[in-house]
């Protein structure tokens, strides 16, 4: 789990002591160990059936994998017991959590239009929810993901530009800086790609879409020195991808352009 959702939001008081299987719990949860922070909390839960930490370990118990999953549809099952959790607890204030997990399985999963779905409902029941600024973040991904250029933009431009939403704001950026390339507002994509440059550039080396966008949007600007650079990046950090092919073509272009033959057929 990666997404909006994925630090869970104990409801706890600050002055009450974290017993020590939680503690372990958390810890596995931090280092990917998805099972063993399962059967820590599940452990938990069997011990003390009531308080507030046995609570929340039941929520985060429905949403991580179990062994006895079928294998095939471990996230369904998830999906399944977090709604069965919302079921039976809908005032609860892991609700809103729930349903934002639930976004985040099935984006995991590459179901990105049930995901978008379960995101924008939860928008639009929880508008002024903590969570919502990381939930519009993936609402915008999802529109990207379709390929709805103009939505996505609009979505994440509310996430840069909302202050409540700043911990959000270079992930919203990123998003905005890939819409606006797509959609071939160049300049728009340039400044945005240069904001997440300044902040946390390793976000773009991640994304090799970002990578070859950036590349083309310092092309399209006028920068085709820059361009190249961003191009042989995409290339190195990512050459198993198909977008590192598309890379190479350019930097082929732009070698034949300039005459070295040679160099644009190797």
């Amino acid at each position: 789990m990666g997404g909006s959702c994925s630090d869970f939001p104990w409801k706890v008081p600050r002055d009450m002591v974290i017993p020590e299987m939680i503690q372990q719990g958390q810890e596995a949860m931090q280092a990917g160990n998805l099972l063993k922070a399962r059967a820590l909390f599940s452990t938990y839960v069997t011990q003390q059936d009531d308080g507030v930490f046995a609570d929340g370990a039941r929520w985060i118990v429905a949403s991580l994998p179990d062994p006895s999953d079928e294998p095939g549809k471990e996230f369904l099952k998830r999906i399944d017991r977090l709604q069965a959790m919302k079921t039976s607890a809908p005032k609860s204030e892991y609700t809103p959590w729930a349903l934002c997990a639930m976004g985040d399985v099935y984006w995991d999963a590459g179901w990105h239009s049930e995901a978008s779905g379960l995101f924008e409902e939860f928008l639009r029941t929880y508008p002024e929810h903590p969570l919502a600024g990381g939930v519009m973040v993936e609402a915008g991904l999802g529109f990207l993901k379709n390929g709805q250029y103009l939505e996505a933009a609009l979505v994440l431009r509310r996430v840069v530009e909302e202050p409540m939403w700043k911990a959000h704001r270079v992930k919203g950026a990123l998003g905005l800086a890939d819409a606006t390339a797509m959609a071939k507002a160049w300049k728009q994509a340039y400044y945005w790609y240069r904001v997440v440059e300044a902040e946390r550039p390793e976000l773009i080396r991640q994304s090799v879409e970002s990578s070859y966008l950036y590349g083309l949007s310092e092309l399209e600007v006028g920068n085709p020195a820059n361009a190249l650079s961003r191009f042989l990046l995409t290339v190195n950090l990512h050459p198993h991808r198909e977008t590192a092919g598309q890379a190479l073509n350019r930097i082929s272009e732009k070698l034949l352009q300039e005459g070295h033959e040679f160099l644009a057929l190797w």
